[in-house]
């Protein structure tokens, strides 16, 4: 799906939680159920430090530890207002999308986006 990105926005997160199937985190703050992006959890990668974060789906939890059950990152991609993207999937939103112009990928949150009728 075709999305334009309405708002110019740079990711806070310039190091991003980048997790292998397998790896360990530290459960921090949750999101607010009833705002706009429910079902998140910041992390701490024990492997390798990062922080960011992780949707509750991708983590088996007990009580302060989680366990990746999928490989995921919170990568957030740095987007210009106008910009083009196309939509891979939707995930608590957010769309995990890549640039038409130059093949990046990341996040972009689902409200500073919208649906494109036409290419053109």
């Amino acid at each position: 799906m075709i999305l334009e990105v309405l708002d110019n926005y740079i990711s806070d997160y310039p190091n991003p939680i980048e997790l292998t199937k397998g790896d360990t985190v530290q459960l921090g703050e949750e999101s607010d159920a009833n705002g706009p992006y429910p079902d998140w959890v910041f992390c701490v990668c024990n492997r390798t430090g990062n922080k960011g974060w992780v949707a509750k789906s991708v983590l088996s939890m007990t009580g302060d530890i989680g366990s990746a059950t999928e490989n995921y990152t919170s990568k957030e991609m740095n987007v210009k207002s106008g910009d083009k993207v196309d939509s891979l999937y939707e995930l608590n939103g957010w769309y995990w999308c890549i640039r038409i112009a130059d093949g990046v990928t990341g996040w972009v949150a689902k409200d500073n986006i919208k649906i494109r009728t036409r290419l053109f």
